[in-house]
Protein backbone atom coordinates (compact mmCIF):
# COMPACT_ATOMS: atom_id res chain seq x y z
CA UNK A 1 0.00 0.00 0.00
CA UNK A 2 2.61 2.55 1.22
CA UNK A 3 4.44 1.67 -2.29
CA UNK A 4 1.73 2.83 -4.20
CA UNK A 5 0.79 5.83 -2.18
CA UNK A 6 4.44 7.11 -3.17
CA UNK A 7 4.08 6.23 -6.52
CA UNK A 8 0.98 8.29 -7.03
CA UNK A 9 2.62 10.67 -4.73
CA UNK A 10 6.22 11.25 -4.38
CA UNK A 11 5.75 14.43 -2.50
CA UNK A 12 4.16 12.42 0.37
CA UNK A 13 6.61 12.38 3.60
CA UNK A 14 3.88 10.50 5.42
CA UNK A 15 4.23 7.31 2.63
CA UNK A 16 8.18 7.67 2.82
CA UNK A 17 8.70 7.97 6.58
CA UNK A 18 5.74 4.90 6.84
CA UNK A 19 8.22 3.06 4.55
CA UNK A 20 11.00 3.20 7.37
CA UNK A 21 8.68 2.92 10.17
CA UNK A 22 7.58 -0.43 9.13
CA UNK A 23 11.00 -1.72 7.96
CA UNK A 24 9.87 -1.57 4.10
CA UNK A 25 13.32 0.67 3.44
CA UNK A 26 16.44 -0.53 2.53
CA UNK A 27 17.86 1.57 5.44
CA UNK A 28 17.31 1.37 9.18
CA UNK A 29 16.22 4.47 10.73
CA UNK A 30 17.90 5.39 13.69
CA UNK A 31 15.89 5.78 17.26
CA UNK A 32 15.74 9.70 16.84
CA UNK A 33 14.78 9.63 13.06
CA UNK A 34 11.83 6.98 14.04
CA UNK A 35 10.55 9.26 16.79
CA UNK A 36 10.42 12.43 14.26
CA UNK A 37 8.94 10.02 11.58
CA UNK A 38 6.10 8.99 13.80
CA UNK A 39 6.04 12.81 14.31
CA UNK A 40 5.48 13.98 10.88
CA UNK A 41 3.94 10.64 10.19
CA UNK A 42 1.35 11.73 12.14
CA UNK A 43 0.72 15.29 11.05
CA UNK A 44 -2.54 15.68 9.24
CA UNK A 45 -1.73 16.71 5.32
CA UNK A 46 -2.80 20.66 5.78
CA UNK A 47 -2.10 21.19 9.26
CA UNK A 48 0.70 23.97 7.65
CA UNK A 49 1.78 25.17 11.54
CA UNK A 50 2.82 21.79 12.06
CA UNK A 51 4.39 21.20 9.36
CA UNK A 52 6.20 24.72 10.05
CA UNK A 53 6.99 24.01 13.40
CA UNK A 54 9.41 20.46 12.02
CA UNK A 55 10.32 22.70 9.15
CA UNK A 56 14.22 22.89 10.69
CA UNK A 57 14.39 19.27 11.68
CA UNK A 58 13.26 18.27 7.86
CA UNK A 59 15.69 20.92 6.62
CA UNK A 60 18.32 19.48 8.56
CA UNK A 61 18.26 16.19 6.86
CA UNK A 62 21.58 15.06 4.93
CA UNK A 63 21.35 15.40 1.34
CA UNK A 64 22.55 11.99 1.02
CA UNK A 65 19.96 10.46 3.23
CA UNK A 66 17.09 8.41 1.45
CA UNK A 67 13.87 10.84 2.77
CA UNK A 68 16.19 14.55 1.97
CA UNK A 69 14.31 14.70 -1.32
CA UNK A 70 10.73 14.30 0.22
CA UNK A 71 11.35 16.49 3.38
CA UNK A 72 12.61 18.98 0.67
CA UNK A 73 9.38 18.46 -1.09
CA UNK A 74 7.55 18.94 1.94
CA UNK A 75 8.93 22.00 3.05
CA UNK A 76 7.95 23.54 -0.47
CA UNK A 77 4.65 22.64 0.19
CA UNK A 78 3.48 23.92 3.08
CA UNK A 79 4.87 27.33 1.83
CA UNK A 80 2.77 26.66 -1.07
CA UNK A 81 -0.10 25.64 0.30
CA UNK A 82 -0.19 28.89 2.45
CA UNK A 83 -0.42 31.71 -0.49
CA UNK A 84 1.87 33.65 0.63
CA UNK A 85 4.26 35.07 -1.56
CA UNK A 86 6.56 35.42 0.61
CA UNK A 87 6.85 31.68 1.75
CA UNK A 88 6.62 30.80 -1.92
CA UNK A 89 9.82 32.43 -2.82
CA UNK A 90 10.95 30.45 -0.27
CA UNK A 91 9.64 26.98 -1.56
CA UNK A 92 11.33 28.45 -4.92
CA UNK A 93 14.78 28.32 -3.42
CA UNK A 94 14.20 25.17 -2.10
CA UNK A 95 12.94 23.47 -5.26
CA UNK A 96 15.08 25.26 -7.33
CA UNK A 97 17.87 23.22 -5.26
CA UNK A 98 16.25 20.12 -6.09
CA UNK A 99 15.77 20.93 -9.37
CA UNK A 100 19.51 20.50 -9.66
CA UNK A 101 19.14 16.48 -8.40
CA UNK A 102 15.55 15.70 -8.83
CA UNK A 103 14.07 17.73 -11.69
CA UNK A 104 11.13 15.27 -11.78
CA UNK A 105 7.34 16.50 -13.14
CA UNK A 106 6.30 16.77 -9.23
CA UNK A 107 9.12 19.01 -8.83
CA UNK A 108 8.69 21.11 -11.68
CA UNK A 109 4.86 21.48 -11.17
CA UNK A 110 6.03 22.40 -7.48
CA UNK A 111 8.41 24.86 -9.09
CA UNK A 112 5.17 26.55 -11.50
CA UNK A 113 3.18 26.85 -8.61
CA UNK A 114 5.17 28.51 -6.20
CA UNK A 115 6.25 30.87 -8.96
CA UNK A 116 3.04 31.74 -9.75
CA UNK A 117 1.76 32.26 -6.32
CA UNK A 118 5.38 34.33 -5.96
CA UNK A 119 3.79 36.47 -9.22
CA UNK A 120 7.20 35.53 -10.71
CA UNK A 121 4.92 34.72 -14.06
CA UNK A 122 8.00 34.67 -16.90
CA UNK A 123 9.86 31.86 -14.33
CA UNK A 124 6.04 30.24 -14.00
CA UNK A 125 5.60 30.73 -17.91
CA UNK A 126 9.64 29.62 -18.33
CA UNK A 127 8.72 26.55 -16.32
CA UNK A 128 5.78 25.30 -18.11
CA UNK A 129 7.52 25.37 -21.60
CA UNK A 130 10.67 23.43 -19.97
CA UNK A 131 7.46 20.91 -18.29
CA UNK A 132 6.18 20.73 -21.72
CA UNK A 133 9.37 19.95 -23.29
CA UNK A 134 10.22 16.72 -20.62
CA UNK A 135 6.48 15.46 -21.51
CA UNK A 136 7.09 15.42 -25.26
CA UNK A 137 10.13 13.18 -24.26
CA UNK A 138 8.63 11.26 -20.98
CA UNK A 139 4.85 10.17 -20.66
CA UNK A 140 3.23 11.48 -17.32
CA UNK A 141 1.31 9.98 -14.67
CA UNK A 142 -2.17 11.04 -14.67
CA UNK A 143 -2.45 12.96 -11.47
CA UNK A 144 0.55 14.96 -12.65
CA UNK A 145 -0.96 15.58 -15.92
CA UNK A 146 -4.34 17.05 -14.02
CA UNK A 147 -2.35 18.94 -12.04
CA UNK A 148 -0.34 20.52 -15.13
CA UNK A 149 -3.73 21.36 -16.64
CA UNK A 150 -4.94 22.60 -13.33
CA UNK A 151 -2.38 24.92 -13.17
CA UNK A 152 -2.46 26.56 -16.83
CA UNK A 153 -6.11 27.29 -16.06
CA UNK A 154 -4.79 29.22 -12.95
CA UNK A 155 -2.08 31.28 -14.67
CA UNK A 156 -2.65 34.65 -15.68
CA UNK A 157 -3.08 35.12 -19.87
CA UNK A 158 -0.08 34.29 -22.18
CA UNK A 159 -0.10 33.51 -25.51
CA UNK A 160 0.87 30.09 -25.20
CA UNK A 161 -1.74 29.21 -22.55
CA UNK A 162 -4.62 28.10 -25.03
CA UNK A 163 -1.81 26.06 -26.39
CA UNK A 164 -0.49 24.49 -23.34
CA UNK A 165 -4.26 23.70 -22.19
CA UNK A 166 -5.01 22.02 -25.43
CA UNK A 167 -2.46 19.80 -25.01
CA UNK A 168 -3.15 18.76 -21.68
CA UNK A 169 -6.13 17.75 -22.62
CA UNK A 170 -5.12 15.79 -25.63
CA UNK A 171 -2.87 13.84 -23.42
CA UNK A 172 -5.82 13.57 -20.78
CA UNK A 173 -8.30 11.86 -23.06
Amino acid sequence: HLARVIEARPDSLAAHAGLLLHGLAPIEPSPPEVAFLRRVHAIPERDLQAFAAVDAQLAAIDRRHLLHQAAAKLRARWRILSGDPRRAEEALAILDELMATAGTFDVQLARIEAARIAGREQAAWVGMGSLFQDLAENPAPRQLLEQALWLTNNMPDHPVKDRFRARLQRALQ
